[in-house]
C-alpha cells in the first residue's frame, strides 16, 4: 500500500483499510474479507481493547461506492 510519512493508516468499521496522507486524505485502500480483518484485529488486540464480535459480520469488499472508499 501507498504510505505518507506524515500519514496513517486505519482500518474503518466498513471492513476497509486506509492509507491517508498527512492532511487526511486517502491515498491508497484495500478491502479486506472477514478473514482478513480477524488476522488484522487479533494482531491489533494486544495494543487495543478490541472485541471481535463488533466486526462480526463486516466485509469490506461489500463497499462498492467510490466516495465511501
Amino acid at each position: 500500500m501507498k504510505a505518507s510519512p506524515e500519514g496513517l493508516f486505519h482500518l474503518a468499521h466498513d471492513g476497509v483499510y486506509r492509507s491517508y496522507d498527512g492532511n487526511g486524505r486517502v491515498i491508497d485502500y484495500r478491502q479486506l474479507n472477514p478473514e482478513q480483518i480477524k488476522s488484522y484485529l487479533r494482531r491489533m488486540m494486544d495494543q487495543n481493547a478490541i472485541q471481535l464480535s463488533d466486526w462480526e459480520d463486516v466485509d469490506g469488499r461489500t463497499v462498492n461506492v467510490e466516495s465511501a472508499l
